[in-house]
C-alpha cells in the first residue's frame, strides 16, 4: 500500500469516528478541506455528507470530485429512492410532460424535450446541494435472495436498475443570488399511474429529512391556488403560507394565482435511516 493510500485510510477512519457528533462537523469539514488543498486529497472523499461550500475555500470542485451516489433508500416496502443518474433523463422528462396537460403542477404549457432539459438536468445531478431524486419500485433485496444462488442476487440487482421511475423530486435554487443559498424550492412529480397512493407524501417527507445535510434551512413550494390536493399535502407536512401572488400565470384558458408555502427545517429533521 503506498503512502497516499495509508493517509486516506487513516484519516478517513479518524473523521468517521468523529462524525457521530454534530458539534464537530465544521471542524471535520475544515480538516478535510485542508487535506484536499495541502495533500492533493479530496475533502469530499472523507466527509461526503456536508455541502461543497464547506470544502471549497480556494479549491475548485468538479463533477469528478462530487461524492459518490448514495445507495437506494427504502421509502416503504414498495418504493425506494435514489439520486438521479444521467440515463434517467428521458423518464424524468416523460413524467414532467404528463403533468403539463392538467395545468395544476407546472406553468409550462407545452411538452419539453430531453435536449431542452439536458443542461438543467446535468446541473442538478452534478450538484452536491441541489439534487434530483428518483423513485422506483423496490426490487428483491440481497437478504431475500437465496444465499446459494448467485444468479438470483444478480437478477435482483439488475431488476433494481431497470425498474421504471414512478416519481421524482428536486431541490432548486429559490433565487440565483448567493445569499439565498440557505433556501430552496422543492418540486415533486408523480407518474400518472401512481398518483393518490401516498407516494407524494412519502417522497416529500423523505426529502425534508435530507435538506439540513444539504445546507438548506428553508424549503419553499410554489403551488397553484387551484391545486387543492398539493396545498393539502404540504399543509399536512407543516408548510405555512408565506406569500400569495394573484393572477400571475396565463394558463391559456384561465389566469392562475400562485401560493408560496414555506417550512423551516433543522438538523433535528435529519433522518438516520439508510435502508
Amino acid at each position: 500500500m503506498d503512502n497516499t493510500s495509508i493517509k486516506r485510510t487513516s484519516i478517513k477512519r479518524f473523521v468517521s469516528a468523529m462524525a457521530a457528533s454534530q458539534k464537530t462537523c465544521l471542524l471535520i469539514c475544515a480538516i478535510a478541506a485542508l487535506l484536499s488543498v495541502d495533500e492533493g486529497l479530496d475533502g469530499e472523499y472523507y466527509f461526503p455528507k456536508y455541502p461543497v461550500s464547506l470544502f471549497s475555500s480556494g479549491h475548485s470542485m468538479t463533477a469528478t470530485s462530487l461524492p459518490a451516489l448514495a445507495p437506494s433508500y427504502h421509502l416503504n416496502d414498495v418504493w425506494s429512492v435514489q439520486h438521479a443518474r444521467a440515463e434517467d433523463l428521458p423518464e424524468v422528462v416523460a413524467i414532467y410532460n404528463q403533468s403539463i396537460v392538467g395545468k395544476q403542477a407546472t406553468a409550462q404549457l407545452t411538452p419539453v424535450t430531453c435536449e431542452e432539459r439536458a443542461a438543467w438536468f446535468a446541473e442538478h445531478i452534478n450538484s452536491p446541494t441541489r439534487p434530483i431524486y428518483v423513485v422506483r419500485a423496490r426490487a428483491q433485496s440481497r437478504e431475500q435472495a437465496s444465499e446459494d444462488t448467485a444468479q438470483t442476487v444478480q437478477a435482483a440487482q439488475t431488476s433494481q436498475k431497470t425498474e421504471p421511475i414512478v416519481a421524482w423530486g428536486s431541490f432548486s435554487d429559490l433565487y440565483a443570488r448567493m445569499a439565498y443559498h440557505i433556501s430552496t424550492e422543492i418540486s415533486i412529480y408523480l407518474h400518472q399511474d401512481y398518483q393518490a397512493k401516498g407516494l407524494g407524501s412519502l417522497l416529500t417527507r423523505w426529502m425534508l429529512t435530507q435538506a439540513p445535510s444539504l445546507g438548506i434551512h428553508n424549503v419553499v413550494a410554489l403551488i397553484f391556488a387551484h391545486n387543492q390536493p398539493s396545498l393539502g399535502l404540504f399543509g399536512k407536512l407543516g408548510f405555512e403560507q408565506w406569500g400569495y401572488m394573484p393572477k400571475v400565470c396565463d394558463m391559456q384558458g384561465f389566469v392562475a394565482d400562485v401560493v408560496m408555502l414555506g417550512k423551516a427545517v433543522t438538523s433535528d429533521d435529519i433522518s438516520d435511516k439508510t435502508s
